[in-house]
C-alpha cells in the first residue's frame, strides 16, 4: 500500500500465503478435483426438481 507510517509494524505477510491458496483453489476447481464426494451433499434420489421449486415458492 506504498509508505507505511512508523507506527505500522507488519507482524506478517500474508499476501503471499492467501495468493497461493486462492491459486491452488482455483486449480482443483478447473481439473475436477474439487470438490470431491467426500465434500460435497447430496439430494436423495427420491427429491425431484419439481418438490423443490414447489417447495420454494411456498415460502
Amino acid at each position: 500500500f506504498g509508505r507505511q507510517p512508523r507506527f505500522v509494524r507488519q507482524y506478517a505477510n500474508v499476501s503471499g500465503v492467501i495468493t497461493d491458496a486462492i491459486i491452488n483453489w482455483m486449480a482443483d476447481v478447473k481439473s475436477g478435483n474439487y470438490p470431491s464426494d467426500s465434500e460435497s451433499y447430496r439430494l436423495p434420489d427420491d427429491v425431484k426438481l419439481v418438490d423443490l421449486k414447489s417447495a420454494a415458492s411456498r415460502q
